[in-house]
């Protein structure tokens, strides 16, 4: 979540000079693939180079139910709830993915439509939502580019970027 942070002008309605981070979260799959055994034997990998090369130990992987739209929605709804957080206090969501749910609709309309199932419909309808492909490098340029929409509001917008990706795990 991205909002204005001290430093406004004098004019309430003048946008401020300083935008910062107020929030995170993170949505986490409930399932979980170990990273040793098949999972690294079957792609040829040593297991070593997963767990104390990089880290890694285990795997979240979606359940059935679960998709980046989802997993996106979740994390927001928490985001929200913590933050106590209002629909109409969010200008935009920009989502950083390189997943499609049909191929054709942007993620954040489905992460629109699923939290409007909680917060009520027309709930979010002061609010745009636009995604950026190709993951690491989009979700960066979606923060900066919400950053100037921020810098560039009132007081009472705020902005959010979520990341969701499902990546496929080759075998």
């Amino acid at each position: 979540m991205t909002r204005h942070s001290g430093d406004m002008l004098s004019d309430a309605a003048s946008p401020c000079n300083t935008v910062g981070i107020d929030d995170l979260s993170v949505y986490m799959p409930r399932l979980f693939l170990p990273t040793s055994g098949e999972f690294s034997a079957s792609r040829g990998i040593d297991p070593a180079k997963l767990t104390r090369g990089i880290g890694i130990e285990r795997m979240a992987i979606p359940d059935a139910h679960e998709d980046a739209a989802t997993m996106a929605a979740m994390s927001l709804l928490e985001l929200m709830q913590r933050a106590d957080l209002a629909p109409e206090e969010i200008g935009k969501i920009y989502v950083g993915t390189e997943s499609g749910v049909d191929e054709a609709k942007a993620i954040g309309t489905y992460i629109i439509g699923m939290l409007e199932k909680v917060y009520g419909r027309g709930s979010f309808q002061d609010c745009s939502t636009v995604e950026f492909k190709s993951a690491c490098t989009s979700t960066t340029l979606a923060l900066e580019s919400i950053s100037y929409w921020v810098a560039a509001q009132p007081e009472d917008k705020v902005g959010v970027i979520t990341f969701s990706s499902i990546f496929p795990i080759p075998e």
